[in-house]
Order: C-alpha cells, then sequence, then structure tokens
C-alpha cells in the first residue's frame, strides 16, 4: 500500500516536471501556468507545443490527487494554480479562434473547464464568470451559435445569474439583427416566400431574446440593462407600449450616461415607427445630450428625424456638429455585441485572483 503511495507521488511529480509520454521538458506544465500567472506573454505560445496525451495525463494525476481525501498528494494538487491554468488554456483558445483553428480552440475551451471542475471550491467560484467570458467572446466575433452554447452551458449550472440569462438574450438579439438577409436568386421558390420565412425565423429569434431578457429582469428587477434589451427587442416585436414602459424606467432610474442614452434613442425608434417625428426628435436630442461625446448613432437619428420635420438647416447643423466628435465611444456600437470592457473587468477579475493563489 505504502509502495503505490509514493509510486502516485512520484508520477505527480513527473507529469508536473514534464515527463510525459517518455518526454522530459525543460519547463514543466505547472512552470508553464506559473509564468503565464506572472504576465509572460508568450506561455500561451509554448502551450500550443504540448501533445494533448501530455496534458490529459495532468488533467488525470490532479483529478485523482484532489479526489484523494486520505492522500498525502492532495496537498501538491491543490497547491496547483488551477485558476492560472484556467486563463492559459482560455487565451490559447481564443488565439486559436481567431486564427480559424476551430478544432484546436474546442480542445483548450473544453480542457479549460475540465481543469475548473477539478479546482478547489476557491476557484471554482470564477465558474459563472468563466462561461460569461467565453459568451462574451464568441459575442463580440459574432460567432453567435457559439456564444448560445456557452451561455446556455452556463445556465444549466447556474440558472439564477443575471448576467449570463442578459448575454443569453444578447446573443439571440445579435443573430436576429445581424444575420445576413438571405440569396433570394440561389435559395429556391418565390421571393415573397423567401423573405416570409426569414422574417419568421428572425421574430422566433427576438421573442427568445425578450424571454431571456424578461427572465433576467425577474431575477433582478433593478437590472437597468435586462429592461433596456428587452425594451428595444418588444419595440421589434410591435409591443411597443411594453416596450415603452421598459425603456421609461431605464430613463427615470438612470440619470444620464450609455444606459440612459441608449433608452431614450430606442423609445424615439418607437416614436419613428408611430410616425411621430416631433417625439423622436426630442428623444434623439436627449440620447445626444446624456450620451458621451461619441454618441454618433444619437445625431444621426436627430438629423433624420430633423429632416422628415422639414427642418433642413437645423438637420444640417446637427450634421456638421458630427463631423467633428469622436468616432469612438458611441454606447450604440457596442450594443449588439455586448460592452468589451465587462468581459475585460472579468478577466483581470481572474487574473489577480490567479495571481494571489499562486503567490509562494
Amino acid at each position: 500500500m505504502k509502495g503505490r503511495a509514493v509510486a502516485r507521488v512520484l508520477a505527480g511529480l513527473a507529469l508536473l516536471a514534464g515527463a510525459g509520454a517518455g518526454d522530459l521538458r525543460a519547463e514543466s506544465y505547472e512552470d508553464l501556468v506559473r509564468a503565464s500567472v506572472r504576465g509572460d506573454v508568450i506561455a500561451a505560445d509554448r502551450l500550443a507545443t504540448w501533445p494533448r496525451s501530455d496534458l490529459q495525463l495532468q488533467l488525470k494525476w490532479l483529478r485523482e490527487m484532489r479526489a484523494c481525501a486520505q492522500c498525502g498528494e492532495r496537498a501538491l494538487a491543490d497547491r496547483f494554480p488551477f485558476l492560472g491554468a484556467v486563463l492559459l488554456h482560455t487565451d490559447r483558445a481564443f488565439r486559436d479562434d481567431e486564427a480559424a483553428r476551430t478544432e484546436s480552440r474546442d480542445f483548450h475551451l473544453d480542457f479549460a473547464l475540465d481543469l475548473l471542475e477539478a479546482a478547489p471550491p476557491a476557484v471554482r467560484q470564477f465558474e459563472p464568470a468563466w462561461f460569461l467570458v467565453v459568451g462574451d467572446h464568441f459575442l463580440q466575433f459574432i460567432e453567435t451559435p457559439e456564444a448560445r452554447r456557452y451561455f446556455a452551458a452556463g445556465l444549466s449550472r447556474f440558472p439564477g445569474d443575471v448576467r449570463l440569462r442578459i448575454g443569453e438574450g444578447a446573443a439571440f438579439e445579435a443573430e436576429a439583427r445581424l444575420t445576413p438577409l438571405p440569396d433570394i436568386v440561389y435559395s429556391g421558390g418565390s421571393p415573397t416566400r423567401v423573405l416570409l420565412e426569414d422574417a419568421s425565423a428572425r421574430r422566433s429569434l427576438f421573442v427568445q431574446a425578450e424571454s431571456a431578457f424578461r427572465r433576467a429582469a425577474e431575477l433582478a428587477p433593478e437590472s437597468a440593462e435586462a429592461r433596456l434589451r428587452r425594451g428595444h427587442v418588444l419595440i421589434d416585436l410591435g409591443k411597443q407600449e411594453e416596450a415603452r414602459r421598459e425603456l421609461a424606467w431605464v430613463q427615470d432610474h438612470v440619470p444620464a450616461g450609455d444606459l440612459h442614452s441608449l433608452a431614450a434613442l430606442f423609445l424615439g425608434r418607437a416614436d419613428e415607427k408611430a410616425g411621430r417625428w416631433e417625439s423622436a426628435a426630442t428623444q434623439f436630442r436627449e440620447a445626444a445630450r446624456t450620451g458621451p461625446p461619441g454618441a454618433r448613432a444619437a445625431y444621426v437619428a436627430l438629423a433624420h428625424a430633423l429632416d422628415r420635420l422639414g427642418r433642413a438647416p437645423e438637420a444640417q447643423e446637427v450634421v456638421d456638429s458630427l463631423l467633428a466628435r469622436p468616432t469612438r465611444d458611441d454606447p450604440f456600437d457596442g450594443y449588439i455585441v455586448g460592452p468589451a470592457d465587462e468581459k475585460e473587468r472579468l478577466v483581470a477579475e481572474m487574473q489577480a485572483a490567479a495571481r494571489a493563489s499562486a503567490a509562494p
């Protein structure tokens, strides 16, 4: 019995030292992870050279030792920088995704999740944030089916997570708004039939987006983002009065800033649909006033509304002022794909926790 325990310790030390599949590496897996935690920007590139069989052996040993409550090796496994390893494999996966290496991307994301599930509770608390980071990554690259897959996987584990629920809705909404129109020439059938089918598919996506945002608002009634997004898709579903109530709530509870500006922009859009151009112009002015200097969408919408009202000189003044404004920081630009700073904030929090947990 004692001999088998010693053998397990030696096997584990050999694995963490990089001696897998008969290969003794100059840098162990744990050293690679710790280098990444310290900010080594090419650690993910070195990870790409590791045979997957070696990585699977590392994971197998960590799982076995973590599961063995009576083993002395448990303490050795618990000292392993799990969160740093999760972030390293996630970084590798994102690089593979940007290079269209789908199979490698999926391997490293699956491996990162396996590490999370094998980790101590202090690391597992970051599991909802990890699903949100991965889902947001795919959403920002308009890979909406993949985004929905990770948001759904996260919600299957954490059904009460409001951020994941909003992410799920955002993925449905993005797919509805950004899916290209069908190629009528080659799709078969009459153009009218094809367009009707496309409209039905889009409406189905908006319905699912609204459902997700509604559930998020039920979980967190004070979530201005959930209400804002629900109000926006309700406009597309033709439920104007309900949309106005949600968007007006955001305006009343968020006095200024991006969410207030977007609520005014979307209320103006509802007025446009109803042909109330004077009211639309008022809302667009509010969106421009309360948004950042780069809120270009509000100024474009305002100029259009003024033009429809026959006030061309005023519309031209708005256009002229628009040309002098920054070309960045328009809250509408990031609305469809979600705010990039949310993903960056979560990653920064996880990196800080990884550094703290990996400290000697």
